[in-house]
């Protein structure tokens, strides 16, 4: 070997120019990542846009947390409109509940200075269960003085035996109760069907232009059905007491008295003519008013049984079980005089 080959040994090896194929394959490999990033940042744009564009018509919906819009509609304006001080008097249960208590007439009356609906449609009795321990759990709703239970005979059906969460309680952390509100709460729980069908239909029961079924709420969380209008009786035969149910209803009573809260339990008023057509032995009211007081025994609870109070006649009731608002200001003033031995 000669001496110049020696020496090329020591030295490093100087690559040649990459192949022509291998030249080729490098920008194919980044144009395709450049495609990839693009079509990223182009739909996260796209979407951005859009909803900015519903916001900005009124026709963005709430989060979705449970998918029912009444109740996401809720805990959406909820995160805008928490009460400045904390509750003395809150309300709790289904539809019945939301509905018919004016948080301004309690206050008119002295009955509260700072009342606080946290009423929620759809809700079985475990459900309201849930939803009760929940927001009792929160700083802003620790300590009432009093709890307002709102309760109809369709709220006993259907329960099951175990807890019945409505949410995830990070959900609605996040919701509710965050100081960040952004883009990513709707990519939490994604359902494109129920997006577009809410954005459908949100401004209007918004605006309260659907009035049988509004999404307005009071300053104090209540959901007025302030029309003239009626849909009948709607609900049918009651069929389904369930046991779980009463038992959900004693489990609230527990809680709350061990938190030491003065409790009033309200069996709603019931439409007279649902009770001519599917309950006139009173089989139904009457089972529901024993299974509650039972389950109530031994808890430090007033109720109170509206369910054929004389104040409300046909002509009050939207549907079976629901007041209109015009009618909900007497039914506020006599459970009031009813808490306060008036």
């Amino acid at each position: 070997m000669s001496g110049e080959q020696l020496r090329s040994l020591g030295k490093p090896q100087r690559k040649g120019p990459l192949s022509d194929e291998a030249q080729g394959e490098w920008p194919t490999v980044a144009r395709y990542f450049l495609v990839c990033l693009a079509t990223v940042v182009g739909c996260f744009t796209l979407v951005a846009v859009g909803f900015a564009g519903l916001r900005i018509a009124g026709d963005l919906p709430p989060p979705i947390v449970t998918n029912n819009l009444c109740f996401d509609e809720k805990l959406h304006w909820m995160s805008h409109q928490l009460p400045t001080k904390d509750a003395d008097l809150l309300v709790f249960g289904s539809s019945v509940a939301w509905r018919h208590f004016d948080g301004e007439k309690a206050v008119e009356l002295g009955f509260a200075k700072s009342p606080f609906n946290l009423g929620f449609c759809g809700l079985r009795m475990s459900q309201t269960a849930f939803v009760t321990k929940y927001f009792l759990n929160k700083e802003k709703f620790r300590s009432p003085l009093q709890v307002i239970i709102i309760a109809s005979p369709q709220d006993f059906e259907g329960c099951n035996d175990r807890e019945e969460r409505v949410f995830l309680e990070s959900d609605v952390d996040k919701t509710v109760f965050s100081s960040s509100r952004s883009l990513a709460a709707y990519l939490r729980n994604v359902d494109a069907l129920a997006f577009v069908r809410n954005a459908i239909f949100v401004k209007a029961m918004r605006s309260g232009t659907i009035a049988l079924d509004p999404l307005v709420f009071t300053n104090y969380g209540d959901g007025p059905l302030d029309t003239g209008q009626s849909r009948g009786l709607t609900y049918g035969h009651i069929q389904n007491l369930h046991q779980p149910c009463f038992s959900a209803l004693t489990d609230i009573a527990k809680r709350l008295t061990d938190q030491n809260i003065k409790t009033i339990f309200v069996l709603n008023p019931v439409n007279p003519r649902w009770i001519s057509e599917y309950d006139p032995d009173r089989r139904i009211l009457n089972d529901v008013r024993v299974r509650s007081a039972r389950a109530l025994r031994g808890f430090d609870v007033l109720i109170w049984d509206a369910s054929e109070s004389s104040l409300f006649s046909e002509s009050d009731f939207v549907d079976a079980f629901h007041l209109r608002w015009s009618a909900v200001r007497r039914f506020t003033a006599a459970m009031a005089a009813f808490a306060t031995g008036g």
